[in-house]
């Protein structure tokens, strides 16, 4: 709406097995732990576009303050795509010549 704009984005992850066939064929049950299960992330921005160039954007990742999947760090192999900050909001200011 004229220089106003706002964007909602949800990140999923479906449900993640943490183990091949192959290896529940040597190791019928490796851990008590068998899969993460599914995850949204949900991110929400607004900003404004002044005539003059300058642009301010004001934005929350993570809104709903989604915790990490049982077992995960968030760094890493098998968990890097997870969200391990937690909420987190910025603002951002930008100058278009």
């Amino acid at each position: 709406m004229d220089n106003f704009y706002s964007t909602v984005e949800t990140r999923f992850i479906s449900e993640v097995d943490l183990y091949t066939n192959v290896e529940l064929a040597s190791n019928s049950n490796p851990s008590n732990q068998m899969s993460y299960g599914k995850y949204f992330i949900t991110d929400m921005t607004v900003g404004y576009n002044f005539d003059s160039g300058l642009g301010v954007k004001v934005g929350v990742d993570n809104l709903f303050n989604r915790k990490l999947p049982y077992g995960t760090r968030g760094t890493g192999e098998n968990s890097a795509s997870y969200d391990n900050i937690g909420r987190f909001g910025y603002i951002n200011l930008s100058y278009s010549l």
